[in-house]
């Protein structure tokens, strides 16, 4: 009996350890595409080369910068919003997203205004 009590505990927790790494990969995922999209954006914004603007030539810059500041912090932006345990929404993400960037450049934030 007490061995049947044991192994039923011992299965509990491991298929709640596997729920829990299920949940959280797929929130990975998730803010995974949302950096992809965020990143196709800024370098569909970026790709405006010719504009004649200067305003438009300096939003260019941003996305650009933008754009490379994903790629190249996707790992701890991520982390960052799993630790956060930031909600699955679209907007949410994207509002993380964006705010981290402009903490990070905040020449591109005030230039922007």
């Amino acid at each position: 009996m007490k061995t049947r009590i044991i192994f039923r505990v011992l299965a509990a927790v491991v298929l709640l350890n596997a729920a829990i790494v299920f949940a959280q990969t797929s929130r990975e995922d998730f803010y995974n595409a949302c950096i992809d999209k965020r990143i196709a954006e800024c370098e569909i914004k970026a790709s405006l080369d010719d504009a004649q603007s200067s305003h438009l030539s300096h939003l260019v810059v941003i996305n650009r910068d933008e754009a490379v500041f994903y790629k190249d912090n996707r790992g701890e932006l991520v982390k960052q919003m799993l630790a956060r345990d930031l909600d699955t929404k679209t907007h949410a993400v994207d509002h993380f997203l964006i705010k981290a960037f402009f903490a990070e450049y905040p020449r591109a934030l005030a230039s922007a205004q």
